[in-house]
C-alpha cells in the first residue's frame, strides 16, 4: 500500500495484530485469500519495536477482528497541501481519539530518538507525528 501524493480523499490506518510470527503469518494469509491489502511495515510504538500494518480505511471492518488484542490504532487522513495527512490515536476500548499532529517524513536519526515511529522499508523512510 502506497499513499500516494494528492490521495487527499483516502484514509488510511497504521496497526498491529500482535508481534508472534504464527498470528502475523495467519493474518497475511487471510488478507491475501480476501484481496485486501495490508503493506507490512516496522515501527516503534511506546517505545517497544513491533511489526505493523498500513492499510485503506475502507478495509477496517474487515481488519477488525484481528486488533482484539490492540490498544489502538493511528488513523492518517486529511491531508494537508504538502501531503502529509492527520495523524489520530483511535482506542479500541472505548472509541476515544487523540489527535497526534500530522505524520511527517524524517531522517533515521530523528526516528530513532521518539517514542513512536514508522518505517517504510519499501521506500526506506521513516515517519513520526509532529
Amino acid at each position: 500500500m502506497t499513499v500516494h501524493p494528492h490521495s487527499s480523499s483516502r484514509a488510511y490506518f497504521l496497526y498491529c495484530v500482535g508481534q508472534e510470527l504464527v498470528t502475523i503469518n495467519a493474518f497475511k494469509a487471510a488478507m491475501a485469500a480476501a484481496q485486501v491489502p495490508a503493506k507490512p511495515l516496522l515501527g516503534r510504538y511506546k517505545g517497544r519495536s513491533e511489526q505493523s500494518f498500513i492499510s485503506r480505511m475502507d478495509d477496517f471492518e474487515v481488519i477488525r477482528p484481528w486488533l482484539n488484542a490492540e490498544e489502538s490504532f493511528l488513523h492518517i487522513h486529511s491531508f494537508d497541501a504538502r501531503d502529509r495527512p492527520k495523524a489520530t490515536l483511535c482506542f479500541l476500548s472505548d472509541g476515544s481519539e487523540e489527535y497526534l499532529g500530522r505524520l511527517v517524513p524524517v531522517v533515521r536519526a530523528t526516528a530513532m530518538q521518539q517514542e513512536a515511529f514508522t518505517y517504510d522499508p519499501t521506500y526506506g523512510q521513516y515517519f513520526i507525528c509532529e
